[in-house]
């Protein structure tokens, strides 16, 4: 049975419902209406905004986050090959996304292009039956210069209570080029090598 309530303050209503129950986080759809006697509505209801309050059941007792923030996940994953190392320390988890923070390491005398959107599909995140596509940010472009060391932030739509174990993060088109200048337009068929690159997440 959900849990709903109404608490009222003298110029707002909180209407509360509980929403999930996933890992020890219990999620819940907070639903905030201005002071209605004031603002009244818009033709199709009362205007009101929601939020995702989250307790999480630890050790030390309930802990309160809004915003949709669930917590920051250790991994503390290392993988290497010949051109590269991948270092994955931590994961940010949110209610409808999951952030993971790499750093990549180029091992050559030659750069290394991970992502640059000329092809779909670069860096993806696998949940099993489902692939979801990492969204985009200001920075589309991912590219490590020879012996240099880069820490990103790869940003993938998933929500926490939607019953999918992310498996894995794929690298699906690491291109080591001979040189580059920004101004490629295809780095593919430019690349002296071309690989993809799984790496395996904990549960």
């Amino acid at each position: 049975k959900a849990y709903v309530d109404n608490i009222y303050t003298t110029k707002k209503i909180y209407n509360i419902q509980n929403f999930s129950n996933v890992d020890n986080n219990y999620i819940y759809n907070v639903r905030i209406l201005d002071d209605i006697i004031a603002t009244g509505t818009n033709g199709n209801g009362y205007l009101y905004y929601e939020e995702k309050f989250v307790l999480k059941d630890t050790d030390q007792g309930l802990k309160l986050s809004i915003g949709g923030f669930i917590e920051k996940k250790d991994l503390n994953i290392s993988t290497e090959d010949e051109y590269l190392k991948i270092e994955i320390p931590y994961k940010i988890v949110e209610y409808d996304t999951e952030t993971y923070v790499v750093k990549i390491t180029n091992r050559t005398q030659n750069p290394i292009v991970l992502l640059d959107d000329s092809i779909s599909n670069e860096i993806e995140l696998s949940l099993g039956t489902q692939k979801r596509n990492m969204q985009n940010s200001s920075d589309n472009l991912i590219m490590v210069n020879a012996r240099e060391t880069k820490t990103v932030k790869l940003y993938f739509t998933k929500f926490v209570d939607d019953g999918n174990i992310p498996e894995k993060l794929m690298f699906n088109a690491v291109r080591v080029l001979q040189s580059y200048s920004g101004n490629e337009q295809n780095t593919v068929d430019n690349a002296i090598d071309k690989y993809s690159l799984n790496i395996d997440l904990p549960e």
